[in-house]
């Protein structure tokens, strides 16, 4: 079982906080996936935020002399400008929002709670174990991985239009097997979701995985599907696509992400 993330040792700001610490070290905005916002509409209010905000984490021993403090300053700068991150997005009602950030053998999770983000210090080679420990105990569903064309996927999806009693009968038609069939109709009991991502980090800004992770929580367990990303947003992927799925641990989904980090 992969160990759960050390939250004792965490550093805890509200979002308002870290857009505020980022801005006096200099650092552009942060990953899209922890939803943070800048706020203060107008120099002036900004500027009465910013003041108001330093002032709070100076009581807090976060900010000194108008700066950040080492061991906070060094946090931002792995989460802010990163060599490499992956990131998960989990659907309601269990919703989440995490990311760990790599640069120069260090690595730093952000996870998003409400309106406060969580900072901590994680091992590098087990960047996607921590994101992956987040889930909570993962234990496998029942089955055999199996390959589907992402096709068959993606027209039955538009033939239900949601409707789960007409999948089986939609993915028999396309010439799913009774193996894939089951497990497709496994995966769509599922209670959770979550989406997992990678991207490099280069100068001309980041370069996603060619391939995105899906984990799905269901009545019988865990299990994933690797799916290639489409070339461009909103696109289709080439009718050669396959989707790659099955049960899953932790272990497993980890090393999917890892698999997709090292494909950036």
């Amino acid at each position: 079982m992969t160990p759960a993330p050390d939250w004792s040792r965490a550093t805890v700001l509200s979002g308002t906080e870290l857009d505020v610490a980022r801005e006096l070290l200099g650092f552009g905005p942060g990953p899209a996936v922890l939803g943070l916002v800048s706020p203060g509409p107008t120099t002036t209010e900004r500027d009465r935020l910013v003041r108001d905000v330093t002032a709070g984490l100076q009581g807090r021993g976060l900010v000194r002399d108008g700066r950040p403090v080492p061991g906070l300053a060094e946090e931002l700068e792995v989460l802010l400008r990163p060599d490499a991150r992956r990131e998960v997005t989990v659907d309601e009602p269990h919703r989440q929002r995490a990311v760990v950030a790599t640069r120069d053998r260090r690595a730093v999770l952000a996870a998003r709670v409400g309106e406060e983000i969580a900072l901590l210090r994680v091992d590098p080679a087990r960047a996607s174990a921590a994101l992956v420990a987040l889930l909570g105990p993962v234990v496998p569903g029942h089955g055999a991985p199996v390959r589907i064309p992402y096709r068959i996927l993606l027209d039955v999806g538009d033939a239900c239009a949601g409707d789960r009693s007409r999948l089986t009968a939609e993915l028999l038609r396309r010439g799913a097997s009774g193996t894939e069939t089951a497990l497709v109709n496994r995966m769509g009991e599922c209670y959770a979701l979550a989406e997992f991502g990678a991207a490099s980090v280069g100068p001309r800004g980041p370069r996603r995985a060619s391939s995105f992770l899906l984990a799905f929580a269901t009545p019988t367990g865990w299990y994933y599907q690797s799916r290639p990303a489409p070339a461009r947003l909103g696109g289709r992927p080439a009718d050669t696509a396959v989707v790659r799925c099955g049960p899953a641990d932790a272990g497993a989904l980890a090393a999917e992400l890892d698999t997709l980090a090292r494909a950036c």
